[in-house]
Order: C-alpha cells, then sequence, then structure tokens
C-alpha cells in the first residue's frame, strides 16, 4: 500500500482520521501542559508545587458538574446533528453561554464562602489564594460550553486547533504571572484568563454551523439534557474522585515536600492519560450518533476498543520499564524520588484509561446506571486511602487495586449488556 492509498485511507475512515486529528492535536496541546508543569516544577518551591497540583485535583473535585454537564451536551449535539437541527444547535449555544456565566457566579460565591476551610484542610495559610482561585473555578463552566459543541458536531480538526490553543494559553498566561512575582495565585489566575480566551477562540470556529431562524422555546432539549445529566454526574463524579482524590489526600496526610514528590509522580502518569485518552474522544460522539441512528453500536465499538487497548499497552511498557529516563526529562534531578512510584501509579492510570473508556461507551447508549459501580469504587477508595496511608506506595497500591476492580466490574457489564441486546434481535 502507497502513501497516497494510506492517505485515502485516513480520510475516508472517521476512526482513523478523527483520531489521527485529535491524537495529534492532543499531543501538540499537552505539549503546553507539561512545559507548564515543567516550568512550575522548576520554579516553585517543592511545598508550592504540591499546593498547586492539590488545589488543580480539588478544583476537578468541584467542578464535576461541568464534566458531567459537558458529556450530556456532547450527546444531545451529537443526535441534533444526525437530524440536522442547526437551528437548535445555536439557539442552545447562545442560551447555554448566559447560563455558564450565571452559574459561574455561583461557584465563586461558594468558593470564597469556605476559602478558610478549605485553606485549613490543606494546611495552608493563604486564604486569600482561594479568592482566585475562586474566580477560576468559576470561569471554567463558560469554558466547557465550545468544545462540547465542536465534538458533539463532529468538528475533529476544528477541535484539536481549540486543543493546542487552548494549552498555549494557559502556558503562556501562568508563566508571565509566576515570573513577575505572584507564584500558585498567578498560575491560577493566568488558567482563568486563558479560558475566556479559548472559550471566544471556540466560538468563532463554530459560526459555519449555526443557522439563524429558529425561534421555539428550548425546554424539552434542557429537559432532555439535564435528565440524561442527572445520572451522568455521579458518573463523573466517580471517575473524577477517582483520579483526584489521591492528591488531596496525599497532600492533607504527608508533609508537604511529599506531597510534591507525588505531585510529581502524577503528572508523570497522566501523560499516559492524556495521549491515550483522545481514542475515548474520538469514539463518544460517533456512538451516540450510531445509537441515535439505530445502528449496530456494538459492532462500531470493536475498532475503537482494540485501538484503546493498543496505545495503553504501549504506553504502560514506556512508563515501567523508563521511568527514570520519563523522569529526568520532565523535572530534572529534583524529582528523582518520584522513579520509585511511576511504574506503579501508571498501572493505575492505564486501568483507568480502560474504565473510562467503556463508561464513555456505555453513556453513548444511554446505559446511565453504570454510575453505582463508579459510587462504589470511590467509596472503596477513600476508605482504603483513609486507612491505610503509610507511605505513596500503599497509597498507589490501593489506588490501582480499586481501579483494577472497576475495570472488571465495566467488562463484566460490557459483555452482560452485549449478551441481552444479541438475545433481544433473536427473538
Amino acid at each position: 500500500m502507497n502513501a497516497m492509498n494510506i492517505i485515502k485511507l485516513f480520510r475516508k475512515n472517521q476512526l482513523l482520521s478523527g483520531t489521527l486529528i485529535v491524537t495529534v492535536g492532543s499531543f501538540l496541546g499537552s505539549v503546553f501542559s507539561y512545559l507548564l508543569q515543567l516550568f512550575l516544577g522548576r520554579n516553585l518551591t517543592v511545598a508550592q508545587y504540591g499546593l498547586f497540583n492539590a488545589l488543580l485535583s480539588l478544583s476537578v473535585i468541584i467542578s464535576v458538574f461541568n464534566g458531567a454537564l459537558s458529556t450530556s451536551l456532547i450527546k444531545a449535539v451529537s443526535e441534533l446533528k444526525a437530524h440536522e437541527h442547526y437551528g437548535v444547535i445555536t439557539k442552545l449555544f447562545r442560551q447555554l453561554s448566559l447560563l455558564a456565566l450565571a452559574g459561574g457566579m455561583v461557584f465563586f460565591l461558594l468558593i470564597l464562602l469556605f476559602r478558610h476551610s478549605f485553606a485549613k484542610f490543606l494546611h495552608t495559610g493563604e486564604s486569600t489564594l482561594f479568592i482566585i482561585f475562586g474566580v477560576y473555578i468559576g470561569i471554567t463552566l463558560l469554558g466547557i460550553i465550545a468544545p462540547a459543541f465542536l465534538q458533539g458536531l463532529l468538528r475533529f480538526k476544528a477541535y484539536a486547533f481549540w486543543l493546542v490553543l487552548t494549552s498555549v494559553l494557559r502556558f503562556l498566561f501562568p508563566v508571565l504571572l509566576v515570573f513577575v512575582g505572584f507564584e500558585v495565585k498567578g498560575v491560577f489566575l493566568g488558567i482563568a484568563f486563558s479560558v475566556i480566551c479559548s472559550y471566544l477562540a471556540a466560538a468563532f470556529l463554530l459560526r459555519r454551523d449555526f443557522q439563524e431562524g429558529f425561534t421555539d422555546k428550548l425546554h424539552r432539549y434542557y429537559k432532555k439534557i439535564l435528565i440524561f445529566a442527572g445520572p451522568v454526574l455521579f458518573v463523573h463524579l466517580g471517575l473524577t474522585i477517582l483520579n483526584n482524590a489521591d492528591v488531596v489526600l496525599v497532600k492533607h496526610y504527608f508533609d508537604a515536600d511529599l506531597a510534591g514528590i507525588y505531585s510529581g509522580t502524577v503528572t508523570l502518569g497522566k501523560i499516559l492519560l492524556f495521549g491515550a485518552g483522545t481514542v475515548g474522544v474520538v469514539m463518544y460522539p460517533q456512538i451516540a450518533a450510531a445509537y441515535a441512528r439505530k445502528e449496530d453500536y456494538y459492532a462500531k465499538i470493536k475498532p475503537f476498543l482494540l485501538l484503546q487497548t493498543a496505545v495503553v499497552v504501549l504506553g504502560l511498557v514506556a512508563f515501567v520499564f523508563f521511568p527514570k529516563v520519563l523522569t529526568l526529562t520532565m523535572f530534572g534531578s529534583r524529582y528523582l524520588d518520584s522513579v520509585e512510584y511511576l511504574p506503579g501509579f501508571s498501572v493505575f492510570i492505564a486501568f483507568y484509561i480502560l474504565a473510562n473508556f467503556l463508561t464513555l461507551f456505555f453513556l453513548a447508549i444511554e446505559k446511565v446506571k453504570v454510575f453505582v459501580l463508579h459510587i462504589s469504587a470511590v467509596i472503596l477508595q477513600l476508605v482504603l486511602i483513609a486507612t491505610y496511608h503509610a507511605d505513596l506506595n500503599q497509597v498507589i497500591f490501593m489506588n490501582v487495586a480499586v481501579s483494577g476492580l472497576l475495570l472488571l466490574s465495566l467488562v463484566g457489564y460490557f459483555f452482560n449488556s452485549r449478551s441481552r441486546v444479541g438475545a433481544s434481535h433473536t427473538t
């Protein structure tokens, strides 16, 4: 097969082309994300770097509704696209943007109200930091609207461009503010600026899909989004806490320097998450659209599943066998203590990626009761880490055990669901 035939194959196959485009965009975006982590790891103290990552993980947990709304939006937009309802999409985008600004203000006021409690839990005297942190949390809700529409519309090239632009801005603004002496406060203020700019850029990219003229009320669409987002919220709560609670708990249970070392391990391990997670990003809207058109979605997931497994295995090999090389490349010798923890943590991330992939598939076909498995895993994780945290290896082992059990339960649920669908077609 010559080069031209390979190019034609990629253009015709939405799985290959979409995954390649988003993977390249995600990779380029990740370069800047990890340049920021590299800059912060080298220019903040180890204790400050640990505080930054604890706050970052806390922000992801607090903003869990954002992830549920994003997932529900992608599905709704992909279904609207399948039926070519572009007028509805246009009006929905504009109204949701205004609602996101109002909701963001509520998040900001809540953070402001509880800033002293947050500061006490994370053992930091910088309660004023949480005012800036509240601004960042408030603006993140707006930041999920436009990219969700890009994904739902299957605008993978535009989405990849948005990923790169967002990561560049997310790198530049914090670096400038930290450079002039704002430390951790500057990081979150800079990220807040980047969210606003990236929203405007995504809205510009969406212009070609907008159509005027739809004047009906959107109540039934909002109802459908919220009904689906309800159980999805619990799914995202489970996945988010599973992937972030350990960082917050390590900051709470361990001294500042050990928390910083663990943050270095987490940052390195999540390279695998960002690199391999793009398969699910491409898969989700396509399976949702197939489900809406009543196509054989189990047949469609097979190539995605094979690709996802292959990417995870290849990434895991690199992290297990070359942890020192990766650590020195990213952070230099300051974080060499992270080397011993990286192989085990990468196993946790590998299990998490596969669990997340299967979860996205279940959400695409509206099997939302899967949230029971995630909430059970989170409760188990919190109990185990709270009970067993003699050292960082013990924390990582608890993560591996819980994520492994979750993955096994999801695999069992997948085959059980598939057999039921097959039985319904034969009767």
